[in-house]
């Protein structure tokens, strides 16, 4: 029965894919945390959700990019003004969003404004 080994070849090619990816999505969900960055990374978060959880000491990550390219990564900025006139420009409700410091590196975490890597939401920006 040729079928057979078709059938068990196919949901072997699956498992190892599905496998692939598992492996693949870890890795970017894994944030990165430098102990002693030379350029900050900002980015914006929604007050909501980041306020409380860094209040509770829970860890809030910033994800770089999914999905094969699907989703780009966080928005980061070189600076907190560079953040802040990106809220402004776009208008956004600085009630509901605010600045936060990333655990990352600005020169080596970042490519054309997003995040090229998860990474730790340190502290927001008063």
């Amino acid at each position: 029965m040729p079928w057979k080994k078709s059938l068990i070849g196919a949901a072997f090619g699956l498992l190892i894919l599905g496998f692939a990816l598992f492996q693949t999505v870890r890795s970017q969900l894994e944030p990165l945390v430098r102990s002693d960055p030379s350029q900050p990374i900002f980015t914006i978060g929604e007050t909501a959700s980041y306020d409380p959880a860094l209040r509770q000491g829970k860890s809030v990550v910033k994800f770089g990019p999914l999905l094969f390219g699907l989703y780009p990564g966080g928005l980061a900025f070189a600076s907190q003004q560079d953040g802040e006139a990106y809220l402004r420009d776009k208008g956004w409700d600085l009630e509901k969003w605010a600045i936060y410091r990333l655990s990352g590196d600005y020169a080596q975490d970042v490519d054309d404004g997003f995040l090229n890597k998860s990474l730790l939401v340190v502290s927001k920006v008063p």
